[in-house]
C-alpha cells in the first residue's frame, strides 16, 4: 500500500484516520481495500496547521495564520497541549474555552473540507500521543464527538506510524513466521513519544511506551526566538518579545530558520522592530547548542523505554524516525550514537501517523481485510488511593503498573480504618508517584458496609483495564459478600455545549471584563474540586483569594490586612497610569507621519507594554495576598463567606499535603 496522492472515484466506506497534531493535522483513508491515501485539506496541501483565527469569523489552518499576522490576539494555537485541562490557557474573545471545543472546530473543518474525497463518512480513528493520560484521551474523544465524528477508537501515534512502516515493508502479509522489533521515535511539533513494538505474524504488540507531552518542535522554535530576541536586545536595547503582535512574526522567523538549518549549515534572519533592524547569522552549530539538552531528554526517554521492554539497542531490527522534527540532523546523530547504527527516517514522516490510523480503521471496519491484532500497553500506572495503616499517610497502591499488556486485571487487599465503618470510597488514580496527591484522579467506587463490622475488615479491590481503554473497579467484602462495581467510561467525560452554540457565543463576543487587569490564567471556577488533584486545588485557592481581595479593596479592613491593601491600591494606580500613558503613545503613533519619530514612539510603546505586563502580574499576586490576609484576619464580605469557608477548607488540605 502506498500514498500516491491520487483520489479514486471508487472508494469504500472505510473509516478515516486522523492525525490530530499540535502544529499540523492530516486525514487519510484506505481506498478499495488496497492503498492508503492522504487528502488535501488546506488548499492543495495534505497538512493543515492546527490554528484557529477567532474574531468576526472563524478561520482554520493557513488562512488563520495569515490573518493572525495583523491581529495576533485572535489566533489560537497549540491547544493540544492543554488537552485534559478545564480550559485553554488564555481567554478567547473574553471566554474560557475548553480545549476540546477548539479541537472540535478544527476537526469539523477537516471533515467538511475532506467531504469531496470521502463523502459523508463519519466513522474515524483519531491518534493520540502514547504518553497521553486518561483525562487527555477522554478530551480527544469528546472533541471528535463535538465535530460530528463517530470515533470508533483512538490509537497511539507511534503504533500508527509503525503500522504504516510495517505495511510498507510487507511485514503485515500474514506470514506467521515473520518477526521484527523496532523502536518508534516520534518527535512532532508539540509532543514526543517513543514506543518499542514487536510484530509476530499478524500480531503487533507494544512492549513499552514513554514520552513527554510538552516537548517538540515548538520548544526548538522557542529557543531560536529567545536567541534572536536577545541578540536584538543586545544591539538595540529593546526586547522585541515585549510586543505580542511582533512576537508572532518572530516565531515565524524562528520556524523558517529551523527549516533552513535542517538542509544547510547557516541561515540569515532579518529582524525589523520599532524602526530598528538587525541581520543575524545563525549557524547549525549554534542551533544544535541551543536544542541539545532537549534532544538529550528524548534519548534518555528512549533508553528508559528500551529498559522497560527488557531489550537493548542491539536487539532491535530498526529505529524508526517519525514526525517533522525528526528531520533535524542532530536527532539522527544522537540516535545513531546511542543505537550504534543510523536510524531510518519514515517514508512519509509528516503523514505516516494519519496513514497508520487509516490502516487501523480499515482493519476494524472492513471485513475484506485480514484481521491484524494490535496489543497495547498502558502508558501510566493505575492504582488505588489509600492510607498507610502504620503512618496514617495517603499512599498510591499501584495495581496495574505502566507498560502492562492490555487487557489487564489486578486484585489488592485493603482493610477498613475503624470499627462500624459504614462506607468505603475506592479512588482510582493514574500515575507513578507513591503519593496520590500527585497523581491524576480517574474515578471512584463506593462500597456500603453492614453495621457492626470490626476494625481492619478485609476488602478486596479489583481493577480492570480493557484493551479499548475502559477502566473499571470493584470492591468485595468477603465477610458479608457485599460488593460494588463502577466502570469509568471515556465517552462520559464531559457534557459540553454543541459547536453551533460555541460558535455563536464567540462570534457574538462579550463586553470587556470590568476588572482593571486581565483575569488570572487559572481555572475561573471549579465545582467541588477533587482533593486528590493537588494542582487543581491550589489553582482554586489562588482564584478565591484573588476574588476576596478584589471585593475587599475599598473596605475598612483590620490593621493586620492594611499592608496588603495598600499594595493592591498602589499597584492599581500604577497600572492605570501606565495604561493611560500607553494609550497616549498609541494615539500619537496613529497620526505621526515622520518615520524617525514613529520609530521612537514604537520603541516607547514596546517598553511600556513590558512594564504593564510586570505591573499586571504584581496586581494579580497582590490581590491574592490581600484576600489571604483578609481570611486570616476574619474579615470577609458577607456575600463571600462561602468562598472564605472554601479557602479555609482547601488551605487545610494543602497544609496536610505539605506535612506529608
Amino acid at each position: 500500500m502506498s500514498n500516491n496522492g491520487r483520489t479514486s472515484d471508487t472508494t469504500s466506506a472505510t473509516a478515516v484516520g486522523i492525525d490530530l497534531g499540535t502544529t499540523t493535522c492530516s486525514l487519510a483513508r484506505m481506498v478499495d481495500d488496497q492503498r492508503l491515501e492522504c487528502y488535501p485539506i488546506d488548499g492543495n496541501d495534505k497538512l493543515i496547521p492546527s490554528a484557529l483565527y477567532i474574531e468576526d469569523r472563524i478561520e482554520v489552518g493557513r488562512k488563520a495564520l495569515e490573518l493572525g499576522l495583523d491581529n495576533p490576539d485572535a489566533v489560537v494555537e497549540a491547544f493540544k497541549r492543554d488537552m485534559g485541562e478545564p480550559h485553554y490557557h488564555r481567554k478567547v474573545r473574553h471566554h474560557w474555552i475548553p480545549p476540546e471545543v477548539l479541537s472540535a472546530f478544527l476537526l469539523e473543518e477537516i471533515r467538511l473540507r475532506a467531504r469531496p474525497h470521502i463523502g459523508d463518512t463519519r466513522d474515524a480513528v483519531i491518534t493520540v500521543p502514547a504518553y497521553f493520560d486518561e483525562r487527555r484521551r477522554k478530551a480527544t474523544l469528546e472533541a471528535g464527538r463535538l465535530a460530528g465524528f463517530n470515533v470508533i477508537d483512538i490509537v497511539n501515534e507511534p503504533v500508527a506510524a509503525a503500522l504504516t512502516e510495517f505495511q510498507h515493508a510487507g511485514l503485515l502479509d500474514g506470514d506467521e513466521k515473520r518477526q521484527a522489533r523496532l523502536l518508534v521515535y516520534d518527535l512532532g511539533g508539540g509532543t514526543f513519544d517513543v514506543s518499542v513494538l514487536e510484530v509476530n505474524g499478524t500480531e503487533v504488540t507494544t512492549l513499552s511506551s514513554d514520552g513527554d507531552v510538552r516537548l517538540g518542535g515548538r520548544d526548538f522554535d522557542e529557543r531560536l526566538v529567545d536567541f534572536i530576541a536577545e541578540k536584538f536586545h543586545e544591539h538595540h536595547g529593546v526586547d522585541p518579545r515585549s510586543d505580542f503582535g511582533f512576537l508572532q512574526r518572530l516565531w515565524a522567523l524562528a520556524q523558517r530558520a529551523k527549516h533552513d538549518l535542517t538542509d544547510q549549515p547557516t541561515t540569515n534572519v532579518v529582524c525589523s522592530f520599532a524602526g530598528m533592524r538587525l541581520g543575524i547569522e545563525i549557524t547549525r552549530a549554534q542551533f544544535q547548542q541551543l536544542i541539545e539538552p532537549l534532544i538529550e531528554r528524548t534519548i534518555v526517554t528512549s533508553m528508559d523505554a528500551l529498559e522497560q521492554a527488557g531489550l537493548t539497542w542491539q536487539q532491535l531490527d530498526k529505529v524508526l524516525l517519525v514526525g517533522g522534527s525528526s528531520r533535524i540532523p542532530m536527532v539522527t546523530e544522537k540516535l545513531a550514537l546511542a543505537a550504534g547504527r543510523p536510524p531510518t527516517l519514515s517514508h512519509e514522516p509528516d503523514l505516516a501517523v494519519a496513514m497508520g490510523a487509516a490502516l487501523f480503521a480499515a482493519l476494524k471496519t472492513s471485513p475484506k481485510l485480514a484481521q491484524l491484532r494490535v496489543v497495547n500497553v498502558n502508558a501510566h500506572s493505575l492504582g488505588i488511593a489509600g492510607v498507610d495503616v502504620r503512618t496514617g499517610e495517603p499512599v498510591n497502591r499501584i495495581l496495574i503498573p505502566r507498560n502492562s499488556r492490555l487487557p489487564a486485571s489486578r486484585r489488592q487487599k485493603f482493610v477498613t480504618r475503624t470499627a462500624n465503618q459504614r462506607t468505603v470510597e475506592i479512588k482510582i488514580v493514574e500515575g507513578e508517584n507513591e503519593n496520590p496527591s500527585y497523581c491524576v484522579p480517574v474515578g471512584k467506587c463506593i462500597v456500603t458496609l453492614s453495621p457492626n463490622l470490626p476494625e481492619r475488615t478485609e476488602i478486596l479491590v479489583t481493577c480492570r483495564y480493557s484493551s479499548n481503554g475502559t477502566v473499571s473497579v470493584s470492591g468485595l467484602v468477603p465477610a458479608t459478600h457485599e460488593s460494588a462495581h463502577v466502570e469509568v467510561k471515556r465517552d462520559g467525560f464531559m457534557e459540553l455545549e454543541s459547536i453551533p452554540v460555541w460558535r455563536d457565543r464567540l462570534l457574538r463576543g462579550a463586553a470587556p471584563p470590568v476588572a482593571l487587569t486581565a483575569d488570572m490564567p487559572v481555572v475561573p471556577s471549579i465545582d467541588s474540586p477533587d482533593p486528590l488533584d493537588h494542582a487543581q486545588v491550589l489553582k482554586r485557592v489562588d482564584y478565591l483569594c484573588q476574588q476576596l481581595g478584589e471585593a475587599c479593596v475599598d473596605s475598612s479592613v483590620p490593621v493586620a490586612a492594611l499592608p496588603a491593601q495598600r499594595l493592591v491600591i498602589s499597584t492599581r494606580r500604577e497600572y492605570l497610569a501606565i495604561q493611560h500613558l500607553l494609550g497616549k503613545v498609541r494615539t500619537a503613533m496613529a497620526v505621526e507621519r515622520d518615520s524617525l519619530q514613529k520609530s521612537k514612539l514604537q520603541s516607547s510603546a514596546a517598553a511600556l507594554r513590558t512594564y504593564l505586563t510586570e505591573v499586571e502580574r504584581l496586581f494579580v499576586f497582590a490581590r491574592i495576598a490581600f484576600g489571604s490576609a483578609c481570611v486570616k484576619a476574619g474579615f470577609v464580605p458577607e456575600s463571600m463567606n462561602h468562598d472564605a469557608d472554601e479557602v479555609h477548607n482547601l488551605t487545610a488540605a494543602v497544609s496536610k499535603w505539605s506535612k506529608g
